[in-house]
């Protein structure tokens, strides 16, 4: 079993779309924070110079993927392909547009898989905004499983217990990425450590479609409300330049 704190255990992978600007920005600081961790970046497509970014970055392997379309299956396959290539005991997938926030977010990670199969956070409920929350908690809505399983936009894994039991992030009955996984582990009665989601936020912020801030106009069925909220989170955490470059 890895020490708690040693990164050279671990296999980051990051899933790559079009976020170059962002791709930057969270592989400089895996890093910085663990220097130690294999980086793997895989590329579904992007036209937007990040691949070739990532294909000449000191310390990171690309993976390309160029057979898939943008979207849920892209990002599964990408994951799938990171899981195939790990040559490190632990998988840590991280989304290109979750950024950690120093070397805690790697320990508290290490330590909390120790005697699990997996560890990482759910969906935060404090996304849903609070006139949302209020208007479900007066209709008594319960939250569904979409809001219980493992999400792997900040989660560590154990590789040879996802190879064993043939577990593909790809998004399969539930239509989520991950989601099958995560109850499959469960089924096979492996543990999985479920973190508090606004802890995890503290170590790791996740700006949430990020891909959809820097491109808007590749996602032409996007509510505007929606696209201005996604670039203020961009613009909160790592200033207009973000934007702008």
């Amino acid at each position: 079993m890895a020490d708690s704190g040693d990164t050279a255990a671990i296999t980051v992978a990051i899933p790559s779309y079009r976020t170059r600007r962002l791709l930057e920005e969270v592989v400089g600081r895996v890093r910085r924070w663990a220097p130690g961790a294999e980086l793997l970046v895989v590329d579904t497509g992007s036209d937007d110079g990040s691949r070739a970014w990532a294909a000449a970055c000191e310390g990171v392997e690309l993976i390309a993927l160029d057979d898939v379309a943008p979207g849920p299956e892209a990002h599964g396959a990408a994951l799938d392909a990171a899981l195939a290539a790990a040559r490190r005991p632990l998988l840590l997938t991280l989304d290109s547009d979750a950024l950690p926030r120093s070397a805690a977010f790697f320990a508290v990670l290490l330590e909390a898989v120790q005697g699990a199969a997996a560890a990482g956070t759910t969906k935060d409920p404090a996304t849903l905004g609070r006139i949302n929350r209020f208007f479900k908690w007066l209709r008594r809505e319960r939250r569904g499983p979409e809001w219980r399983y493992l999400r792997p936009n900040r989660a560590i894994y154990r590789v040879e217990t996802l190879r064993r039991l043939g577990l593909s992030f790809r998004p399969g009955r539930s239509g989520r990425v991950g989601q099958d996984l995560a109850e499959g582990l469960e089924a096979a009665g492996e543990r999985v450590r479920l973190l508090a989601p606004a802890h995890m936020e503290r170590l790791c912020v996740h700006l949430r479609h990020g891909t959809l801030a820097l491109n808007p106009e590749r996602f032409p069925g996007a509510r505007a409300r929606e696209i201005r909220r996604a670039r203020r989170r961009l613009v909160r955490v790592l200033g207009r330049q973000i934007l702008e470059r």
